[in-house]
């Protein structure tokens, strides 16, 4: 009879148990789930910013694949790459989200992430997508987008 109290907490304790790294878990399903957009706040309307952004791709080698002004969003895809084994590859996109900010002008929401498929996946044309957080890519754009808006109107 002494065993299923043990048990019983043993149980219990078990969710609590884990290694020191286990603090970072939670945070990498929260990205994956709920990903955080980076920002970048423009002194312009969101039209202008719109075209400024789809021009700023073709500096990035990226096409447009969907969105609209009026919506307020634009998603863009980079090539295809080969990936890291064989049967395998990997592809980069881009994904905006255009508002009014808050001090006038318009904030732009930016967010890479990473598209792969292997071998391993069992799931042909399906890919794993991962957020990508740490890439110099954001300033790129920005830096792209920026001076896209300060180009003269043709």
């Amino acid at each position: 009879m002494k065993t299923i109290p043990v048990l019983l907490l043993a149980a219990l304790a078990l969710p609590f148990a884990g290694c020191g790294s286990s603090s970072k878990l939670p945070s990498a399903f929260r990205e994956r789930i709920a990903p955080t957009y980076r920002t970048h706040v423009v002194a312009a309307a969101q039209k202008p910013v719109y075209e400024a952004a789809k021009a700023a791709l073709h500096k990035i080698n990226y096409t447009f694949t969907s969105g609209g002004a009026a919506q307020g969003k634009l998603e863009a895809m980079g090539a295809l790459q080969p990936g890291d084994g064989a049967r395998s590859a990997r592809q980069l996109t881009l994904s905006l989200k255009l508002a009014p900010a808050a001090n006038g002008g318009t904030e732009v929401s930016a967010l890479f992430s990473e598209i792969r498929e292997d071998e391993f996946s069992r799931r042909e044309g399906m890919g794993t997508s991962t957020p990508m957080m740490d890439t110099p890519m954001y300033e790129v754009f920005f830096r792209y987008l920026d001076e896209q808006l300060a180009k003269p109107a043709e």
